[in-house]
């Protein structure tokens, strides 16, 4: 296996946990007024969205109460951060 692919299977590896750890919260939704999932989420974070508009826009919506933008910019940061990690 070379670096390359060493490095995609760790980033690999490290976003699953990052999902992972946030099912553990006993809430499924992260947006109740538009019903996205952390797996819906998690999917627009991995297809590239940087910002919670990103996320919104990807699974075509917009944001209502707001309530939710706080958890999606948390996995955004998690994400980048294992991703960070994977590339040293």
């Amino acid at each position: 296996m070379g670096s390359c692919e060493r490095l995609a299977f760790a980033a690999n590896v490290l976003l699953w946990r990052t999902i992972r750890n946030h099912r553990v919260r006993p809430t499924v939704y992260v947006c109740n007024c538009n019903g996205l999932r952390k797996r819906d989420v998690a999917a627009a974070i991995e297809a590239g969205a940087t910002r919670p508009r990103d996320v919104f826009a990807r699974n075509q919506c917009a944001a209502q109460c707001a309530k939710c933008v706080c958890e999606m910019r948390e996995m955004i940061q998690e994400t980048r951060q294992a991703f960070a990690m994977a590339a040293e």
